[in-house]
């Protein structure tokens, strides 16, 4: 899948410039098998990745310290997109499906990788959306409930305080760093979709709403969030919206990013 994408990806932007061009459309095509064939072993990458002891993936062949949440439900993922998810034998899956499972913590719900330097929130929200999508496509299910607000005081353990009201939350956007890395702080944001989507109707519409409105709040003339142009510049906090959007489901795009690039 991914590599159809890529091939179609290619031949559209290229195609209008070349239509009229034989020799540099037959040039392109060549580029393109070219391109094709170094998905050939795809598979067999990913077989030597795998880790028999533990059930999981490591990150590259260059990276065998330990294999990662994030690394293995990828895996998963490439195999079920092309359709390969029913041709596994069922011991191996549940071997992929153990690995995962043993991260979660049985307080908090949450699935939380140990060799994954991300800071926590986007850590804790990025485990549980691989983790989750790889059930789904696994037919498995988590060992213990996944990550719900809880009616207490208990606010500090379960690593959910700023999704426990309204204030809490517009507290701890302030803290993500918008300018020094926008790309960290949309990325931290978009991994909390998960929790957002399973908080009670009327704080989940709260939150989202203060969520828009912080953003639109804060986007500079130039259609990014920060004022300098660099690398790390991309609009990764729109991108974050539209995934919040999704996961939440009846969560809708606002009309007030008008400046988006």
């Amino acid at each position: 899948m991914q590599r159809i994408y890529l091939l179609l990806a290619v031949l559209t932007l290229s195609g209008l410039s070349l239509s009229c061009k034989s020799q540099q459309g037959n040039e392109l095509l060549l580029e393109v098998k070219q391109l094709d064939k170094s998905y050939e072993n795809l598979f067999v990458f990913y077989a030597n990745l795998y880790d028999p002891a533990t059930g999981g993936f490591y990150d590259s062949p260059e990276k065998k310290t330990a294999p990662r949440i994030e690394s293995t439900c990828r895996v998963i993922s490439r195999i079920d997109d092309n359709g390969l998810t029913n041709t596994i034998p069922d011991s191996l899956k549940q071997q992929w499906v153990g690995f995962l499972q043993s991260f979660q913590d049985a307080d908090t719900g949450f699935f939380d990788d140990p060799n994954e330097h991300r800071n926590i929130d986007m850590r804790r929200g990025r485990a549980l959306s691989y983790v989750k999508g790889a059930f789904r496509r696994l037919d498995a299910s988590s060992k213990f409930p996944y990550p719900t607000i809880k009616n207490d005081d208990e606010t500090e353990e379960d690593g959910l305080i700023h999704l426990k009201s309204v204030e809490n939350f517009k507290n701890w956007l302030d803290t993500l760093g918008w300018e020094e890395n926008p790309w960290r702080a949309g990325g931290t944001l978009s991994a909390q979709g998960n929790v957002i989507s399973s908080l009670e109707e009327t704080l989940q519409e709260q939150i989202v709403e203060a969520m828009f409105d912080f953003l639109a709040a804060n986007q500079n003339e130039n259609g990014f969030w920060v004022v300098v142009l660099c690398m790390f510049n991309f609009p990764e906090p729109l991108r974050s919206v539209r995934s919040m959007a999704y996961m939440i489901g009846k969560c809708q795009m606002p009309t007030t990013f008008s400046k988006a690039p």
